[in-house]
């Protein structure tokens, strides 16, 4: 005779607050995709049984989410939000940008997270960022104990990597690309600077007609419109595109362009310098962090520096070359897999305290 047991409710389990997997898939939603990939059965995932849309999630989220966790669990939420009523809950703020920065946003997006974020960060237990750079914003922001965050980088999947010739002349193909083009790949919302670099293309673009700008990626429906001249002469935008086709299209490139405003962390770059392809990107902020000496830095705030490092690039093969080989060697750095170990050693250390009170 076979008896069933009821499992231990004494043992402590870590669980993922799965709301992410309804939202629109940005470098958030990929952290969070990643992460609980490499956790595997490690953590259990509890998700909305369907897409309530923005407000209904909003409301599983605080009302029904919690009634699955139990008082010796430790929840993880991912992707910025989370619970107010679970104390035992560690969350990855990923950056202040709808703190600092309402306007870049929707006002009932920006209303709501300004209402949860600074109520979150003192509720939860531990705080998990992805780089130095966005702690010391949410340091300056929150007023919080800098020993109650901890960074832990993304990482970049294996997929990211230089594609065979036939593969880049399939999407050249696909997606009507000119021979040499600059890439930016993010959401089309006004902390990435779209304006600007567009304002700095037209410079190269009115001296060499034959170079062209793809831009990949959609307008996210948490952003205000970022205000682009969609006709503009040399540029190509290609909304959103199938992870599939983004190695070819990073590695067929010229260089990435992302001149953010601001950035918690800027996985595009990550994934650029994985494929083998230069990155331009902003100074002083987390893109400088995380790209080093691997790319060119300029001045987000400055046309002319933008366009510049995207002369140096076109014009000079040699230095074309040099980035291609830092950037593989920076991006061998980081891997999800050391990310979810880092997450999951969190989590057990939370758990321990709450065990080590019971």
């Amino acid at each position: 005779m076979i008896r069933c047991t009821a499992p231990d409710r004494s043992i402590p389990r870590f669980i993922i607050n799965g709301r992410y997997q309804f939202a629109p898939l940005t470098g958030v939603q990929r952290y969070a995709q990643e992460t609980t990939r490499c956790l595997g059965p490690r953590a259990q995932v509890i998700s909305p049984p369907l897409n309530f849309g923005r407000l209904g999630n909003n409301l599983w989220e605080q009302a029904i989410l919690p009634q699955s966790i139990r008082s010796n669990d430790v929840l993880w939420s991912p992707a910025n939000t989370g619970p107010l009523s679970v104390a035992n809950q560690v969350v990855t703020l990923h950056d202040t940008a709808a703190l600092e920065r309402p306007e870049w946003y929707q006002a009932s997006f920006a209303a709501w997270y300004r209402f949860l974020l600074p109520r979150l960060a003192w509720r939860v237990r531990r705080i998990l960022t992805v780089s130095n750079y966005a702690k010391g914003r949410l340091l300056e922001c929150l007023s919080l104990p800098e020993e109650k965050i901890t960074v832990i980088y993304p990482g970049v999947s294996c997929q990211f990597r230089s594609a065979d010739p036939h593969a880049c002349e399939g999407v050249r193909i696909k997606f009507q690309l000119p021979d040499q083009y600059f890439l930016f790949v993010g959401a089309l919302e006004p902390r990435k600077n779209l304006p600007r670099l567009l304002k700095a293309f037209e410079q190269i673009h009115s001296t060499d007609p034959n170079i062209g700008l793809v831009l990949a990626g959609a307008t996210g429906r948490a952003f205000r419109d970022p205000r682009l001249a969609i006709q503009q002469p040399g540029v190509l935008f290609l909304c959103a595109v199938n992870d599939s086709d983004l190695p070819p299209l990073y590695t067929s490139a010229l260089a990435l362009v992302i001149p953010s405003l601001m950035e918690g962390f800027g996985l595009p770059a990550l994934e650029s310098m994985a494929c083998g392809t230069p990155v331009i990107a902003s100074k002083g902020g987390a893109l400088e962090e995380i790209v080093g000496n691997a790319g060119l830095l300029c001045d987000p705030l400055k046309i002319d520096e933008i366009s510049e490092a995207m002369w140096r690039v076109l014009l000079d093969e040699s230095l074309r070359h040099r980035l291609s080989i830092l950037s593989l060697e920076r991006a061998a750095q980081f891997s999800w897999q050391k990310t979810a170990d880092q997450v999951l050693q969190t989590l057990q250390q939370v758990g321990e305290e709450i065990n080590s009170k019971t």
